[in-house]
């Protein structure tokens, strides 16, 4: 990229987004910035890029790395994407003049069954570590360390264990993660409310499930962040402002009960023995 002024917030970002193998990349591309342009009406209009996906890829899962390789031809349908003086990072245009960030990062499963995100970041990092080990593998690469909810995730043995470890932690070494996925009738989670005693920020994302119709949440769940970052260095911006500008604010609203109750059930008979092979749920 050509050097160009200074990117100046508040930004939108969504802190927990998967591109899925049954998702189509313009359905997926044009979600986020429709829904980037719905929440930024309320903060500023004019924003370039419109909103930011902090990726969160599992094992097995590159897709930064391919939209990465297919920087400069339309390899996507009407989105472009061009790379940035880091390896993180990249712009995403769509013929509309719309404009994404896009940032790499990796989810990792502990020992425990627990997970962490480490945003920012493009290491390869190892599953099965126990949950400490891998939030100092995370740090160790200059991740922003995320522990996030999950549906039953934080309940009773691993509940304790996420709660022992969010007690003991500096609140600048971690933050916990808020998902669009998590229907207000389930109440605040208490490491939530654990987080806040504590000064640990909360990160939201929309999180989407791997069923077709999930990439239409992309860039609606999310947090403002306000300050300054380079064009050309973005994810090394985003990194600095959330160690140092305080706690980020959310906006989007996350599913109602019925939607929730729908993705559970789907999820579950999406991973069954009998739905083996099909890729496609919710068209």
């Amino acid at each position: 990229m050509t050097p160009s002024a200074a990117l100046d917030g508040p930004f939108l970002l969504d802190g927990h987004v998967h591109f899925h193998p049954c998702f189509d990349p313009d359905r997926f591309f044009d979600s986020a910035l429709a829904n980037f342009r719905k929440a930024t009406s309320a903060v500023r209009r004019d924003a370039v890029p419109a909103g930011w996906l902090l990726f969160s890829e599992s094992s097995g899962m590159d897709y930064f790395r391919r939209f990465r390789t297919a920087a400069g031809r339309p390899a996507h349908g009407g989105w472009i994407f061009h790379r940035t003086d880091e390896a993180d990072s990249l712009v995403a245009r769509g013929t509309g003049g719309g404009s994404l960030l896009l940032v790499a990062g990796r989810q990792l499963v502990t020992a425990e069954g627990l997970e962490v995100l480490a945003l920012c970041c493009d290491a390869d990092l190892d599953d099965g570590l126990p949950l400490p080990a891998a939030v100092e593998a995370a740090r160790a690469r200059d991740a922003i360390v995320v522990l996030p909810w999950g549906f039953g995730k934080w309940w009773l043995r691993r509940g304790s264990l996420a709660a022992r470890f969010v007690r003991s932690a500096r609140p600048t070494d971690i933050f916990l993660g808020d998902n669009g996925g998590r229907t207000g009738f389930l109440g605040t989670p208490r490491l939530f409310r654990l987080a806040a005693r504590r000064g640990i920020g909360v990160l939201a994302g929309s999180d989407p499930f791997p069923l077709y119709r999930e990439a239409k949440r992309v860039g609606g769940f999310g947090f403002a962040l306000d300050g300054t970052v380079d064009p050309l260095r973005p994810a090394a911006g985003i990194r600095r402002l959330l160690r140092t500008e305080g706690r980020p604010l959310p906006y989007g609203r996350p599913v109602g009960p019925l939607e929730f109750l729908r993705n559970q059930l789907m999820i579950r008979v999406r991973d069954s023995p009998a739905a083996a092979g099909r890729h496609r749920f919710g068209a």
